[in-house]
């Protein structure tokens, strides 16, 4: 199995699913430990991870972590035309000595790289630079990134393991305006226009791959053997929930482990999963809600939205086509009548889920052809909604169609849609609809609907068959 870092709920439910056991044995389990490694205001990590190992070893999980998600944070040079189509991540040496974006980027402030004793050696406007001055720290760092130093070569590929609080770590601000290998050739040729070039020529993102538990190093703990790695994983993210009772608000990333490839390994698009460009609003955005109210996933604002809602004991799920704009604390026109409808039908909370998960104010900006990926992860926002709220509450699942006329606009919602009935079918769900049906049959958009608009019971199965 893997274990989803996304948001604090995810890190429990993959947590209680390895180990076997409940939310609130594990969250048992965390106070235990955080207790017996704390002495007043001092806290010992051996202890910490000490404990979780026995409480590995006493449970003995019948499912192994074979997997690890590895999020990169990378701005890469845009691409003509289609930009950033190359999902891969290569080694350093690689991408200095063949062509490659950055390569080519070099290239154009006359920078090149040769083969020298089986590194690359830097060369400007024709001249070679040996580095010989070690006692210059911009010399010391290009020779350790440059593999100057046999059996100490650092052309791996950095990453960490947590997703949750990503976009505040301090890395996430350091690598904003370029890859530190250029913000150092740049400060070393006393070039501050290069740095500055590659900011204007490049987009950041975060890419998230799957690669193996054994392809992992933990930069603090390089040694480990996959077993152990294990351990030290799950030890960090119990580490992670104890911080999470600590403070909610969670200011920091600073606990966050640091991973790498090794030394003279590439990732392959065969192990890419996902990226999501990093936006300037998004390290402030990251949290910025109350999470005892508010259900929202992904935690940040960005090109799509699977989840946006509220938490109580009588919620409604609401379908729509697409989300917009609206994040928690920052309802649009759409989820306030949502707000208002729902709790005047007797609902005190909701759950916003969508046909296609793509923010696009207006329907027609949806893409062209289905991202075949975001409707997979749609799917599994659903079934995580139907599985860990509904199944809690121990009530079945009562869903408002209300994607209106919008269904025709892709040829792929319909599928999409047919997909999503299908799995509501499999949790005995409820339909419903606000106010009188389209003339064509279709459920009833919110946004302009009366407040005191009454939910009818809908005929999914004739809409579907009619579609």
């Amino acid at each position: 199995m893997i274990i989803d870092t996304h948001t604090k709920n995810s890190i429990e439910n993959s947590l209680a699913e390895y180990l076997n056991i409940t939310i609130d044995e594990l969250n048992k389990y965390i106070n235990m430990v955080n207790n017996k490694s704390r002495d007043g205001i001092h806290f010992d990590g051996t202890i910490f991870e000490e404990e979780v190992s026995k409480i590995i070893d006493d449970l003995k999980p019948q499912r192994k972590i074979d997997d690890l998600y590895f999020y990169h944070l990378s701005r890469r040079i845009n691409e003509t035309g289609n930009y950033n189509t190359n999902n891969t991540s290569n080694n350093l040496k690689k991408l200095l000595l063949s062509e490659s974006p950055i390569s080519t980027f070099l290239k154009s402030h006359e920078i090149t790289f040769i083969e020298k004793d089986g590194h690359p050696v830097l060369v400007y406007n024709n001249n070679i630079y040996n580095l010989d001055d070690t006692t210059d720290y911009r010399v010391c760092y290009l020779r350790k990134r440059l593999g100057y130093n046999n059996g100490w070569e650092d052309y791996c590929i950095n990453g960490f393991v947590l997703r949750d609080q990503l976009m505040k770590n301090d890395y996430t601000g350091q690598l904003n305006r370029c890859p530190e290998i250029i913000s150092s050739i740049s400060s070393f040729l006393n070039k501050p226009e290069i740095q500055e070039d590659y900011y204007n020529k490049s987009t950041y993102f975060c890419y998230m791959y799957k690669l193996p538990i054994s392809e992992i190093i933990f930069d603090e703990k390089d040694k480990l053997n996959d077993e152990e790695k294990v351990k030290y994983f799950v030890a960090g993210l119990f580490n992670r929930l104890a911080d999470y009772k600590k403070n909610s608000a969670y200011i920091s990333d600073d606990d966050n482990m640091i991973v790498r490839t090794r030394y003279d390994a590439s990732i392959s698009i065969e192990s890419f999963i996902d990226k999501v460009e990093i936006t300037k609003d998004m390290k402030n955005n990251s949290l910025n809600y109350d999470g005892s109210k508010w259900i929202y996933y992904p935690e940040f604002y960005t090109q799509y939205r699977y989840v946006l809602g509220t938490k109580g004991n009588k919620p409604i799920i609401v379908i729509g086509i697409n989300p917009s704009t609206a994040g928690p604390n920052d309802l649009d026109n759409t989820m306030k009548s949502v707000d208002r409808l729902a709790s005047y039908n007797g609902y005190d909370s909701y759950i916003m889920l969508n046909v296609y998960a793509q923010r696009a104010t207006n329907p027609s900006d949806m893409d062209m052809i289905l991202n075949k990926k975001l409707h997979k992860e749609n799917r599994k926002a659903f079934k995580w909604v139907f599985k860990n709220i509904f199944y809690k509450l121990k009530s079945e699942p009562i869903i408002w169609a209300a994607w209106g006329t919008n269904i025709y606009k892709r040829s792929y919602l319909k599928g999409c849609l047919k997909d999503i009935v299908a799995l509501s079918k499999s949790f005995n769900s409820k339909w419903y609809n606000a106010g009188e049906l389209t003339e064509k049959g279709h459920p009833r958009h919110p946004l302009y609907l009366p407040k005191d608009t009454r939910f009818e019971p809908f005929d999914i199965d004739s809409y579907i068959k009619n579609l």
